[in-house]
C-alpha cells in the first residue's frame, strides 16, 4: 500500500452520508463525514421517511433538539 492510500480519506473523497438511527451524536465521534443525517429511530415508519427523503420524494425538515458536536464548534468544519 503506497503512501497516498494511507492519507486517503474515502468519506471526503467519494460523496458520503453518515445515517443513524438513534445515535445523534456521531458527529462528536466522526467528525470527517461531510453529510450526518439523524433519523432518531429505526423504526420501520422512519426507515420508509428517510428513504423517501434521500430519493426526492420528500424534503428534511426540522432542526436537531441536542447538539451532536456537544459544545465542541470545531467539530462542525
Amino acid at each position: 500500500m503506497g503512501v497516498r492510500m494511507v492519507m486517503m480519506q474515502f468519506n471526503r473523497e467519494i460523496p458520503t452520508i453518515l445515517v443513524s438511527f438513534g445515535q445523534p451524536y456521531y458527529p462528536y465521534y466522526a467528525p470527517n463525514f461531510g453529510t450526518y443525517i439523524d433519523s432518531y429511530c429505526s423504526l420501520p415508519a422512519s426507515q420508509r421517511e428517510l428513504a423517501r427523503r434521500l430519493n426526492g420524494e420528500a424534503s428534511f425538515t426540522g432542526t436537531s433538539p441536542v447538539n451532536p458536536f456537544c459544545g465542541r464548534e470545531q467539530l462542525r468544519w
